[in-house]
């Protein structure tokens, strides 16, 4: 299943004929929901461990509908970065604008609940069509790019079903009463406290965010030439969004800010941060996804696998990433709650040996070679300062088993 949302932006050069600008240079920004052909090979099957809790996430199917108030959508040259949130941002070009009229510091749950026209649920095509806009360009926007940056305002909403694993039990989104759980003005989390989460059917729920809005690193640079203007060029920029076993669901989790939380049974549910992975091309080109699935080794190490998805372009023969997006999936003998992956934000290649960073240059993912095959198998570690494992792994690195288990073009 994939939506796909094309805004087109005009980039004029010398003469333009304003009754036909079918020969003008253009970009067109694609959000494309997608989620990968390898499918969730997990048997799910009674969770194992000491201190096991009940957990579970979505598949693509059982995620409903996912929708943002999204402000404005811009790809720039620079950026200065503070986790998932950024500051200084230059050189940039607006490929969407949203409304601003609503206050961004009081615009909250009972805002959201009310809104019926500002929202783009993701998981429609039809709503995604809102997003559409024309932009003409100059010369002025001649440059490189380094970065993609979405702005929303913080309450979503979300529609989904959870099943545990091992167990009969689903967990439904509800929507209850958002009220803080930390925090003090725009520092504030908020957590949807509901009841009887896993009775009934799925309902929309709101679901407060910490921030509205986040970065994306292009890991190799878009550039629009004067000479691509005087082509007539025409590229895309893909926005990739992958939705399945992002939604995740814990039975007596202590995890608070952005949850909808069961004050009755402790249930909760987690809805990460937008993550999207941005591909520049041009439009004769296409876009491959390299999914890998990253095993830990033995029963003391956490159990969870990783998902890392790398993006590259079709016509490159070096395979150069453009893309990185990184997941946390439960397996059949996942037994404890997870937080959101770090993010990528740096690829370093060395003798064919990759090395992905994060916003400090902390390796989260290190020593990955990559696969030339579906099946293909290897070796990584993870650095335990970027990851969420708890006590498995404190400092240093550990260990994991890497295996190729898709190469699919991306549409």
């Amino acid at each position: 299943m994939v939506y796909l949302i094309v805004l087109l932006l005009m980039q004029g050069c010398m003469w333009i004929d304003d009754d036909d600008d079918s020969d003008d240079a253009t970009i067109s920004l694609e959000v494309v929901s997608d989620e990968s052909a390898a499918g969730n090979r997990y048997d799910y099957g009674d969770p194992e461990g000491p201190n096991a809790i009940q957990v579970g996430q979505a598949s693509e199917s059982q995620l409903t509908s996912l929708e943002y108030y999204i402000s404005s959508i811009q790809t720039c040259n620079s950026l200065t970065l503070d986790g998932t949130s950024y500051s200084n941002a230059s050189g940039c070009l607006t490929l969407y604008s949203g409304n601003t009229s609503n206050d961004y510091d009081t615009y909250l749950a009972d805002e959201a609940r009310s809104d019926t026209s500002n929202y783009v649920d993701l998981m429609d095509s039809t709503s995604l069509t809102n997003l559409q806009n024309s932009q003409d360009l100059n010369s002025d926007h001649v440059r490189s790019y380094n970065w993609g940056v979405i702005n929303w305002y913080r309450p979503l909403k979300v529609t989904a079903s959870v099943p545990l694993i091992g167990t009969s039990t689903t967990l439904y989104t509800k929507d209850g009463t958002v009220t803080s759980s930390g925090g003090s003005g725009l520092n504030t989390t908020y957590e949807n406290q509901v009841t009887n989460m896993d009775t009934g059917s799925a309902e929309e729920a709101i679901v407060v965010m910490s921030n509205g809005g986040t970065w994306f690193r292009f890991q190799n640079p878009f550039t629009i030439t004067e000479d691509d203007i005087s082509n007539n060029e025409t590229f895309k920029m893909k926005l990739v969004f992958n939705p399945r076993n992002i939604i995740k669901g814990y039975e007596s989790s202590t995890r608070t800010g952005g949850v909808i939380k069961d004050t009755g049974s402790g249930y909760v549910i987690n809805v990460p941060m937008l993550d999207l992975s941005p591909i520049a091309h041009k439009s004769s080109d296409s876009v491959i996804r390299e999914t890998y699935e990253l095993h830990y080794p033995n029963a003391s190490s956490p159990v969870f696998d990783v998902r890392l998805e790398l993006y590259y372009l079709n016509s490159d023969s070096s395979k150069t990433i453009y893309g990185v997006d990184v997941k946390y999936i439960y397996t059949s003998s996942s037994s404890e709650d997870l937080g959101d992956y770090q993010k990528i934000a740096y690829v370093v290649e060395s003798g064919g040996v990759l090395t992905f960073q994060d916003y400090l240059e902390n390796t989260a993912i290190g020593s990955f070679t990559r696969g030339s095959s579906v099946g293909d198998t290897g070796t990584a570690v993870l650095g335990c300062d970027t990851t969420d494992i708890g006590s498995y792994c404190t400092s240093g690195t550990i260990s994991v088993e890497t295996e190729l288990v898709a190469i699919e073009t991306v549409e």
